[in-house]
């Protein structure tokens, strides 16, 4: 899912990683809140600053800016996945 939006940057898509992004990601961000937040309210607010940082920066013009903040968020997801007990996915 995220993979894909970062996978659109890089080409530059900002239209397609636009939809990616406001589509499965954005949604899956919202839905895992409550059980990360329940375990680890850090995590889930590290989770919450990454999507506004990557929402902030779609709207912007750097390119370069919206690949570092998808990465970033995809770090904090895995890292939410290991708060709730899940293996941290992607390695």
């Amino acid at each position: 899912m995220l993979g894909e939006v970062i996978g659109y940057l890089n080409q530059p898509d900002l239209d397609n990683a636009f939809s990616s992004f406001y589509g499965e990601v954005h949604a899956f961000t919202h839905n895992i809140d409550p059980d990360v937040r329940a375990v680890d309210e850090e995590k889930a607010k590290e989770v919450c600053e990454a999507v506004l940082e990557l929402e902030e920066l779609l709207a912007s013009d750097s390119q370069a800016a919206m690949s570092a903040a998808a990465a970033k968020l995809r770090e904090e997801l895995r890292g939410a996945a290991e708060v709730l007990g899940f293996d941290r996915p992607g390695g």
